[in-house]
């Protein structure tokens, strides 16, 4: 079945020497980590990592799924992998030269790296500045790789990224897209930043932080809480700062649920405070006169 000097290409398919079959740790290395993800694929992971006798004491069954391991690594090697391996007798070799193409440089980065371009989202960082910093870097390697990219391309999966947190400016981008000067994708990015900081007309001198972080993810305290919680302190009243203690890890608690939580905005049940304000642009004046009404007695104390 095998043949210790030829590798057979036929649909994808590498067929294995001898020499190379799947005998556990001692030869694992020469599989990239694409390779073995499709022999997990496959259901043969058990050749490899499996305590197997020795060849003359395996049960048939072993003995098939070792030789189904030993041929069974397909779709990462391509006929252009394989052409690299015409003329090439010493199987450690053939594997050097294919690691080479597979690991690094090859289809499978980027493959990979187009997965995660198509897929990222503001949801996984907790800055928009980490987001945008992580978007640059998936441009630049699938450029690196020579996949042309347009400008349009950019813009199209920048606004997907942040449509489930941002859905009104993402709209807003999606129609100035459309108009005789769209806007750059550099000037998007700022303009997602300062859409992002803009928590608080109020607190935009000095307690607004540059780079607000979303509050859903980081489970932080906005800034009308933390402005709460420093009067109570300033006034020295304990029993105040236990119930404000109290009522913080209440709200906390059931933001974390978050479909228990009602907003105190706009009452709505399963709504954040900074997903309203985000929301109800138009009703930000009265909820920062509400807040002025509430905490600006504070603000000499």
């Amino acid at each position: 079945m095998y043949d210790s000097t030829t590798v057979i290409s036929e649909k994808n398919t590498l067929f294995l020497p001898q020499e190379l079959k799947l005998g556990g740790p001692s030869n694992w290395e020469q599989y990239c980590p694409a390779q073995k993800a499709i022999l997990r694929i496959n259901g043969l992971e058990d050749a490899v990592f499996g305590d197997y006798p020795p060849e003359e004491q395996q049960t048939m069954d072993q003995k098939i799924r070792a030789a189904k391991a030993a041929v069974s690594i397909r779709g990462n090697c391509t006929g252009e992998a394989l052409s690299q391996l015409v003329g090439i007798e010493n199987p450690q070799e053939m594997f050097n030269l294919l690691q080479a193409y597979c690991i690094g440089t090859g289809p499978v980065l980027l493959q990979t790296t187009l997965y995660q371009f198509i897929r990222i989202k503001t949801s996984s960082y907790e800055t928009i500045p980490q987001f945008n910093v992580d978007f640059e870097r998936l441009v630049k390697l699938l450029l690196e790789q020579k996949e042309p990219i347009s400008d349009t391309l950019k813009k199209v999966v920048y606004l997907t990224a942040c449509e489930n947190e941002y859905p009104d400016w993402t709209a807003r981008q999606r129609a100035l897209l459309r108009s005789e000067h769209p806007p750059t994708l550099r000037s998007m990015q700022q303009d997602l930043i300062d859409e992002n900081r803009s928590s608080d007309d109020d607190d935009s001198h000095g307690t607004a932080s540059t780079y607000w972080a979303h509050s859903k993810k980081t489970g932080r305290k906005g800034p009308a809480a933390r402005k709460q919680e420093a009067s109570g302190r300033r006034r020295g009243s304990s029993k105040n700062q236990r119930a404000a203690n109290k009522s913080s890890q209440e709200t906390n608690h059931r933001v974390g649920k978050n479909k228990e939580h009602t907003c105190t905005n706009c009452k709505k049940r399963g709504h954040h405070e900074n997903d309203c304000w985000f929301a109800h642009k138009d009703k930000r004046p009265d909820w920062a006169r509400l807040r002025r009404a509430t905490y600006g007695q504070y603000r000499d104390v």
